[in-house]
């Protein structure tokens, strides 16, 4: 049996790889993310994978949206903004179609991560250590789409469980790996 390189167009790249790659590629090509552990396409709007779909962003709110943060889709399947409404949760911005957080105000694509492990921004209201199989769920207190952690299931708002141990400092956002399930 004789060695085979990795059949994608970039081969195994990091993340911060991939998003630097955005120029040079087309649609169609094909990478290993090493840092998510699965395959990317280029797709018209962006890289994208198996566990995300694009979806158009107005950051119609006083802040803009940013990677991790939970979101709500709007009716049409746009993104309505971030929010803690289990009922119109669609998922955890993971790429936004220029590598930056979206302007307040301006209209862009994000992919938004409904399964897979990915990183959420989490915030806590006191210190808090927090174990990796810890809940992660939405709570309207945190505002800007930043989720709560606790050791008992919340209920109907959660979003996933902690892939990893966390320190959240008073009063801090963290961004933090987290296996989501919408």
């Amino acid at each position: 049996m004789s060695y085979q390189k990795l059949p994608y167009t970039w081969g195994a790249k990091s993340l911060s790889e991939i998003n630097g790659l955005t120029l040079d590629s087309t649609i169609g090509d094909t990478v290993w993310n090493t840092d998510w552990n699965l395959m990317e396409v280029r797709s018209a709007s962006g890289w994208i994978n198996d566990c995300a779909v694009w979806r158009k962003a107005n950051s119609g709110q006083a802040t803009a949206l940013e990677v991790g943060m939970a979101v709500e889709a709007n009716d049409d399947t746009s993104i309505l903004g971030a929010g803690a409404d289990e009922e119109r949760y669609c998922g955890v911005i993971i790429r936004t179609q220029f590598n930056a957080p979206i302007p307040s105000g301006k209209t862009f694509f994000a992919a938004v991560a409904y399964m897979g492990m990915f990183p959420v921004k989490l915030f806590s209201s006191t210190n808090q250590n927090a174990q990796a199989g810890w809940f992660v769920y939405l709570d309207a207190s945190t505002g800007n789409g930043q989720c709560l952690v606790t050791p008992t299931n919340p209920g109907v708002d959660t979003i996933g469980v902690l892939a990893e141990n966390v320190t959240i400092a008073t009063r801090q956002t963290v961004l933090v790996n987290v296996h989501i399930q919408t």
